[in-house]
């Protein structure tokens, strides 16, 4: 595979890249270490065996991957994704998706394809949100979400009539 990958990335063991990845200066994509779990008697670390696998064409800004638990954190071919986005382990984002500034997807999040997300958008853990939705300015996604869902705000803090970005 015709991978690449700036210099102050970090790309760690059984990472699986597409063709023409690329990555801009950012924290590692797979850190080494373990992930809290709860339980009765308390919190407690448990390894993470996973991988992060990245489809061809994706564009990563200094955006946090963390790798899965047991299975693979999957970023869909040509999904491009900005600065300050944290994806949590064993999540699978489609193909051809945008993220940016201050987004944050808990854990086991399957989402759709030709998403748009931006603006401080907290997603939800064990949720799937469907092809073609749009999350604006400080949306919480709690539920699942359904294809062409659009959550946008105006400036004044008013919910907008949806715009014509999937006509």
């Amino acid at each position: 595979m015709m991978s690449f990958s700036i210099p102050m990335s970090s790309v760690y063991d059984d990472t699986v890249m597409g063709d023409r990845v690329s990555f801009t200066p950012t924290p590692p994509s797979a850190p080494t270490g373990s992930a809290t779990v709860s339980c009765a008697a308390g919190c407690s670390s448990i390894p993470q065996l996973g991988n992060v696998v990245l489809g061809a064409d994706v564009e990563i800004g200094a955006a946090r991957r963390r790798p899965a638990n047991l299975r693979s954190t999957i970023i869909g071919t040509g999904t491009k994704i900005d600065n300050l986005v944290q994806i949590a382990h064993n999540c699978q984002i489609g193909e051809h998706n945008a993220l940016a500034a201050q987004i944050g997807i808990c854990r086991l999040v399957h989402d759709g394809e030709l998403r748009l997300m931006g603006g401080q958008v907290g997603v939800k853990d064990h949720i799937q949100i469907g092809d073609r939705a749009q999350f604006g300015a400080k949306t919480g996604v709690s539920t699942r979400a359904a294809g062409k869902a659009h959550v946008p705000l105006s400036r004044t803090g008013e919910r907008e009539a949806p715009a014509p970005w999937f006509a």
